[in-house]
């Protein structure tokens, strides 16, 4: 994000996101633009989602707070 807080995203083989993990480090880009690596011991926030055959969301799990 804007803030430097990294989050990332996975996609099924149809592009449905399927997993999102929010880091609590700060992250800055590589020179080069690329996103950085997640630190060692920074554990994300894991939301998962799940989806029919029909490409419909089914549910989403999200992380107790």
């Amino acid at each position: 994000t804007r803030e430097g807080f990294l989050t990332t995203f996975e996609y099924d083989n149809v592009g449905n996101e399927t997993v999102v993990s929010e880091y609590d480090g700060r992250y800055a880009l590589a020179v080069d633009g690329s996103i950085p690596s997640p630190k060692s011991g920074d554990t994300p926030r894991v939301t998962e989602n799940t989806y029919n055959a029909l490409n419909q969301l089914e549910s989403t799990t999200e992380p107790v707070v």
